[in-house]
């Protein structure tokens, strides 16, 4: 508790010793990032295989999702593919992790049958915003395989973001309280498979799946 109070932006990683008891788990998870498993290498396979750069871009979203104090939307762009889909339910559930509670969002329609039967396939569950909605009901905003609120997706351009991670370069500056743009990537879902390695969550089936 010393630690997340005095070193707000740092990563934590905690480690409960060998036979923990329960509660004391339970203890560090509400406050930690990450309980190394004492059968595992969670810390050390993190520490030695990230590139500083990496960690800072981990560490910034983990510090901007406990900022949420309420519900995320993970908004795609207008008429999602399933790199736009993939990538928000990877979002969701890195948010689940620091017990914020994320809900992937689109405007418009999946018209295409392919993307229609990725949705129907995994069963997916995504909410389809009206034209105009005022976003009030959220606390924060998330912006995925696109950057700029208004362009491509039905936000107001005065949209305040919290998070964009977009692997399209932006034609004009984009603004957000995190920010990953690297268009040298194929695919936002490689971005966002990234953040989940780091992270050292295994996804399930369902998002395994999208992702591929």
């Amino acid at each position: 508790e010393v630690a997340r109070e005095q070193f707000s932006d740092a990563l934590v990683v905690a480690y409960a010793g060998d036979d923990p008891h329960e509660e004391t788990v339970a203890a560090l998870d509400a406050v930690a990032d990450r309980v190394v498993d004492p059968h595992g290498s969670v810390a050390r396979a993190f520490l030695d295989t990230a590139t500083g750069e990496t960690v800072t871009r981990v560490t910034r979203l983990l510090r901007v999702l406990r900022t949420i104090d309420g519900t995320l939307a993970v908004v795609m762009h207008d008429n999602p593919d399933p790199d736009a889909i993939a990538s928000a339910l990877a979002l969701v559930r890195i948010a689940d992790l620091v017990g914020v509670d994320a809900v992937p969002c689109y405007f418009g329609e999946v018209s295409h049958q392919e993307n229609r039967a990725l949705i129907n396939l995994l069963d997916l569950s995504l909410r389809n915003l009206e034209p105009g909605a005022t976003m009030d009901e959220y606390d924060g905003i998330a912006l995925v395989d696109h950057s700029r609120p208004g362009v491509n997706d039905g936000l107001a351009p005065d949209t305040r973001v919290d998070i964009a991670i977009d692997h399209h370069p932006p034609r004009a500056p984009v603004e957000a309280r995190c920010l990953d743009l690297r268009s040298g990537v194929g695919a936002t879902s490689t971005l966002l498979t990234e953040y989940l390695r780091r992270l050292r969550i295994e996804p399930d089936t369902t998002l395994a799946t999208a992702l591929l």
